[in-house]
């Protein structure tokens, strides 16, 4: 059963990061420690709204976690098997 139960997360994560939108976030957050919206909607050119709706699916995904920081609200990825795949796909060797 507990393969069964990571299979279903594994499912779940790429579910999330199939979307361009999120997939961009997450690579972002790969780069960076923290970042808060304004970062991320300047540096993907997108509305905040936009932004912001894609970062809740993020956030109730358990990909992201979110961190108040006095009036901003700092993102960063806190899922490991995210991590890891976005280093797969960035590494030198992957012809895709």
């Amino acid at each position: 059963m507990a393969l069964l139960d990571e299979n279903n997360e594994l499912v779940q994560i790429f579910k999330l990061m199939g979307h361009p939108i999120r997939l961009s976030i997450i690579r972002l957050l790969k780069d960076e420690e923290f970042l808060n919206v304004g970062s991320i909607v300047d540096a993907l050119e997108l509305p905040q709204a936009t932004v912001s709706q894609q970062l809740a699916k993020l956030k109730a995904g358990n990909i992201v976690t979110a961190q108040r920081d006095g009036t901003k609200v700092r993102y960063s990825l806190t899922n490991e098997h995210v991590v890891h795949i976005i280093e797969t796909l960035n590494n030198e060797d992957y012809e895709g």
